[in-house]
């Protein structure tokens, strides 16, 4: 750490005619919770905006921890020189992320971005963004509705889809299954004989007699006629 920078700092406070101010030399996550607890024991700062402006590799992991546990943070300034790096992203997801075994607190959401160009003509800039502490009631909300446009699996199952039945749907008119009444002319699978085609059983049509023999043709045993005695 500077101490030089520090010693300056505190000069520049006194010709402005600053003194609630105080000014530690040290590492965010080697002194900010002792800070932050000796605040807490001198009756609570009340609501604390905070400002980070940490190097390209971002805050550590412990310092963000820290700003979630502390309820009296209400809104937090990220002002990053590598918005796009690999810990900063992971800096803006700890924040706003659910809580969880890991991460502890009410989560921050994104609120405002401004990039601010710091080295013109270059491809660089410095991002500024302010995070608001997210309410209880509104993060029940965000997590128990979803979003327009998004049924559940269920709804989607209950309800089926406009032209397509299911097997237990009565069949539409004209669509009759095996099981029902045929429709008129539509006879079962044993029909009965139709006119002039009987079987063996039915009686025989006139002049078709099978067993009467026909006149003329008398049996092998007739009676004898008269004046014929044997």
């Amino acid at each position: 750490m500077n101490q030089q920078a520090v010693e300056d700092a505190r000069a520049n406070a006194q010709l402005n005619g600053i003194e609630d101010v105080e000014f530690v030399c040290g590492r965010a996550e080697d002194v900010l919770q002792g800070q932050l607890e000796e605040e807490e024991e001198s009756g609570g700062p009340g609501e604390v905006i905070g400002v980070v402006d940490p190097p390209r590799a971002g805050l550590h992991p412990r310092v963000v921890q820290c700003i979630r546990r502390n309820p009296h943070i209400q809104k937090l300034i990220y002002v990053s020189c590598n918005p796009e790096g690999h810990q900063t992203l992971g800096n803006f997801v700890d924040l706003c992320r659910r809580p969880s075994l890991r991460v502890k607190g009410t989560p921050f959401t994104p609120v405002v971005a401004v990039p601010v160009d710091l080295f013109p003509h270059t491809p660089h800039c410095e991002l500024v963004v302010l995070f608001q502490r997210t309410t209880t009631a509104s993060t029940h909300t965000q997590s128990s509705a979803p979003p327009p446009g998004d049924e559940s699996l269920v709804t989607e199952s209950s309800a089926p889809p406009p032209g397509d039945k299911d097997s237990s749907a009565p069949p539409p008119p004209g669509d009759k299954d095996s099981s029902a009444t045929p429709p008129p002319g539509d006879e079962s699978s044993a029909p009965p004989p139709p006119p002039g085609d009987k079987d063996s059983s039915a009686p025989p049509p006139p002049g078709d007699e099978s067993s009467t023999p026909p006149p003329g043709d008398e049996s092998s045993a007739p009676p004898p006629p008269p004046g014929d005695k044997d």
